[in-house]
Formats: C-alpha cells, sequence, structure tokens
C-alpha cells in the first residue's frame, strides 16, 4: 500500500459534480450487497467470493508484507471486496486528472448498510456511469422497475453514456427460480437443463458464442458452442441453446431448449474393468449420449411473497461419434475412454414442481 498523496475520507454524502463542457463526469456503480457478499459462510466452497486468507495462499507471496497482514487488512472475504475497490484507484486517479472531476464511487449497499438504488441521486451529475455487476445471483440484487425507467430517461440526455460490466451470468440460470437455492432440492436449480441426468461438464461452454436481446418485457438468447469440443475444453462436440422469456411486474417466465451431441459423463475406474497398460490415476471411464432437454420456468412475486413452478423435460440417444481409443476432454486434463453402451436412447421422466415462500 503505497502512502497517499491526500487524506482519505469515508462516510460522506455525495457532493454533486459541476457540468464542464468537455469534460464528463464519470461514475462507478458495484451492484452487490458488501454486507451479503462479506458475511457469506466459508464452509460453503461455491457461489462465494474467497477470503483474503485463500487470496493470499493462491498468490503467495505477493500479498505478504505488513500491509497486508492481519493487523492492517481484513482477511476474509470482506478484504477480497477491497482489493476490487482498489483496483479503481488508478483509473480514478487518471481520470480524475483528464476531466477535473472525481469519480465517484458508489455501491448498492455498503459497508454500512446504507441502500442506494440508481436513481437522480446517482444520475443527476453523471456523464458516463460504469455498473460493475459483481453482485452474486443468490443475493437477489435485482434491478428495480424505477430503476430501469431512470436510466432509460438518463440516457436520452445527450452526451450519456452507460457501461454495463456483467462479471456472474446475470440471465442464463435455474436458480431464479429456484426457491431453496440448491440443486440437492430442485430439479430446475442449475445453469442448465442437463446437469440433473448426469452430465454435469456440460454446465458450462468453454468456447462459444452467446447473443441476448431485450425488447420491451420480452427476451430472447442464443448460444452455439464453437470448435473443435474435446480438443478445447467443452463437455460436449457441440452444444446449442436457445431461450425466450418475458417479465411482466412480479412476473416473469422462461422457456429454454438445449441440445448437445457427444455429451460426455465422467466416471472413474474405482469398481474395475480398467483397461490394460493404463494408470487409473491418469485416465477416467466415459459415458456419452446425445442430449436434448427442454425446461419451462415461472416465477411470481408480490410484497413478501413469492411463487415457484417450472417443468423439466430430457432425451438421452446414442451418441454419433465413437472413440474405441479414447480421447482427452476437459482442458485436456483427462484421458476419457468411452464406455460401451448402446441402444442409449431412453426418455428421462418429466418433473414438474410448484414452490413457494414468504415472509413475515
Amino acid at each position: 500500500m503505497s502512502e497517499q498523496a491526500s487524506a482519505r475520507t469515508y462516510n460522506q454524502d455525495h457532493v454533486a459534480r459541476k457540468y464542464t463542457p468537455g469534460k464528463r463526469r464519470m461514475s462507478i456503480y458495484w451492484t452487490w450487497s458488501y454486507p451479503w457478499e462479506s458475511q457469506r459462510d466459508l464452509a460453503e466452497m461455491d457461489n462465494r467470493f474467497s477470503t483474503m486468507t485463500e487470496v493470499r495462499r493462491v498468490a503467495w507471496p505477493n500479498y505478504e508484507t505488513p500491509e497486508w497482514s492481519a493487523a492492517q487488512f481484513l482477511q476474509g472475504i470482506a478484504g477480497t471486496l477491497e482489493l476490487f475497490h482498489r483496483s479503481t484507484l488508478s483509473f480514478q486517479r487518471i481520470a480524475g486528472e483528464a476531466t477535473g472531476h472525481p469519480v465517484a464511487v458508489f455501491q448498492r449497499i455498503d459497508q454500512a448498510g446504507y441502500k442506494l438504488p440508481i436513481d437522480e441521486r446517482i444520475l443527476a451529475d453523471a456523464d458516463t456511469l460504469m455498473v460493475f455487476g459483481l453482485d452474486h445471483i443468490l443475493s437477489e440484487q435485482e434491478a428495480a422497475q424505477e430503476e430501469v425507467a431512470a436510466i432509460r430517461d438518463w440516457l436520452k440526455r445527450e452526451g450519456t453514456c452507460l457501461l454495463l460490466a456483467p462479471h456472474h451470468d446475470v440471465g442464463f440460470t435455474g436458480d431464479l427460480y429456484d426457491p431453496t437455492r440448491s440443486n440437492a432440492f430442485s430439479l430446475i436449480g442449475n445453469s442448465g437443463p442437463f446437469p440433473r441426468y448426469g452430465y454435469p461438464e456440460l454446465v458450462r461452454v468453454n468456447t462459444g458464442l452467446q447473443y441476448r436481446l431485450e425488447y420491451g418485457n420480452f427476451r430472447v438468447a442464443a448460444l452455439t458452442q464453437v470448435g473443435n469440443g474435446y480438443a478445447l475444453g467443452n463437455g460436449s462436440m457441440g452444444e446449442y441453446e436457445a431461450q425466450i422469456g418475458a417479465t411482466f411486474g412480479g412476473f416473469s417466465a422462461d422457456a429454454v431448449v438445449r441440445y448437445a451431441t457427444d455429451a460426455v459423463s465422467l466416471q472413474t475406474f474405482s469398481g474395475g474393468g480398467l483397461p490394460a497398460g493404463y494408470d487409473p490415476d491418469s485416465i477416467l471411464q466415459a459415458t456419452l449420449a446425445n442430449v436434448a432437454a427442454f425446461v419451462a420456468a415461472a416465477r411470481y412475486k408480490w410484497d413478501r411473497l413469492e411463487m415457484y413452478g417450472g417443468y423439466t423435460y430430457a432425451r438421452l440417444s446414442d451418441p454419433f461419434d465413437s472413440f474405441p481409443n479414447g480421447f482427452p476432454t476437459i482442458a485436456r486434463h483427462f484421458c476419457a475412454l468411452r464406455r460401451s453402451e448402446r441402444h442409449l436412447l431412453r426418455r428421462q421422466p418429466d418433473h414438474a414442481h410448484v414452490l413457494g415462500r414468504g415472509e413475515i
């Protein structure tokens, strides 16, 4: 931590910046709830930020000087959140020198618990607004219709610029329709229709193209995998997805169709059957299938009451290709052999659920 040229302030109200022709007024908006993110259960390994202790271990010895010690710097998740804040300091300094205006930094819910939605208090003296989407979906930091309307009105003002930087998957997930927030209890509580049917490697596409369009209350999206699937670390040789949905007030619904060819599901050879001449520590057993799936999901929120509903369908069939000599997959970290499985064609049972929750 270098010596600061000027004193740092904290817990201050924003002072509006006056308009100067040719000099942009820039603002940063972090979409997270700082208290929610920083107080996650550290026993949970998924869907949380790393602690500063974990960062220090991974990046050793970069943070082993006294200024990063527990006596001077937060060691939990809050410390990692502060690293994000610190990452913009150079930009704030350069932009401030170039424009003559300080860069304002806002948080949706800050360390002290103050909530600040995007409204005229942020927009009135901003020419460029940078929205950094570092909130986890589980924290439910959803933009209200009033915020959307305020931004649209602001963009009508000449010279305004909006930069959106979503860090996490903010649109394509079943978690928004999963009241228990757990794959173990929700048939559609995952990032796609496949993982519930034994193909978790398809949760992410390593090389793909994604397109999303929103028009009024409606949205459409498409995703396609590109390139040589396994060789580029994908879980299939081809994967395609399409989505259509809409939101009206507290009601939202989406339908997603997905298809994958030569989808791989990996297992170990712990039960025997290891091919002769192979090291059990360097080879995995694989089952391949073509997988088609469909998910329909809806949610309704009224005050403190939320209702969720969903339906899933999946069909597995024989893969297009055979790999008698095996193949590398998942970023070339595994050498997998196809387990012989003929007449794979089968339809998974349809599933539907309706759940709800409320608060008093």
